[in-house]
């Protein structure tokens, strides 16, 4: 029990107040609190893409607050770090998916470009040399009338790229086509998300291969 308080004394995060508690003979959850457990939801939103609602969606998002027990050291407990270390892991992982359905829904939806940017610029964090990634974060900018940082960002990935993969993993038909798309004057803006399998924005018209770029409306 001396060890558990230790380890408990450890894990309180400065400030804030005690999540669980401890007396000689229980360990429990402080009742003053109301506990919502984000590691919960954002497993149950993940299980339920693609299907998922964009509130819902959004919801879930939203608890994400940074790396699973970034701020607690456990060095001396290695049991627990390990644990925590796969569940930081596992977060991450479904933030991706989570982030990309998200920019993806607002862009398509087209009601609010700025929460694409800001939503696109956590996907880039937690992803940074992805090209999926990447490119959602480019629509993104050009949505929300950002042209020229879309195409900073849209270079400067490129050199990324280019300097730690060199040719032995091209970019995709699909970056290109959108660099080339984002270039044309009166057309950037106009950008939208690549829909997924089966679900073309309205009145567009698919393209023929399936490694075309997004359309343009």
């Amino acid at each position: 029990m001396a060890s558990l308080r230790t380890l408990l004394r450890d894990i309180h995060i400065p400030g804030a107040p005690d999540l669980v508690c401890a007396d000689r003979n229980l360990i429990y959850l402080n009742p003053a609190l109301a506990v919502d457990f984000d590691v919960i939801r954002l497993r149950e939103a993940a299980a339920r893409l693609p299907h998922i609602s964009l509130p819902e969606l959004q919801a879930a998002v939203d608890t994400y607050l940074g790396a699973f027990l970034s701020t607690v050291s456990l060095d001396t407990h290695p049991a627990i770090d390990e644990w925590a270390t796969t569940i930081r892991a596992e977060m991450e992982i479904v933030m991706v998916l989570l982030l990309g359905q998200l920019v993806r829904l607002l862009l398509e939806s087209r009601r609010d470009p700025r929460a694409a940017v800001k939503y696109a610029s956590q996907l880039i964090e937690l992803a940074p040399g992805d090209e999926d990634a990447q490119a959602q974060a480019v629509r993104a900018l050009a949505a929300n009338g950002q042209v020229a940082e879309a195409l900073q960002r849209l270079r400067d990935f490129e050199r990324v790229h280019s300097a730690e993969f060199s040719l032995n993993t091209p970019l995709s038909g699909k970056w290109r086509t959108l660099a080339e798309q984002l270039a044309r004057p009166n057309s950037a803006a106009r950008l939208v998300v690549l829909p997924q399998p089966g679900r073309p924005p309205k009145g567009a018209t698919p393209p023929d291969e399936p490694d075309a770029a997004p359309w343009l409306p």
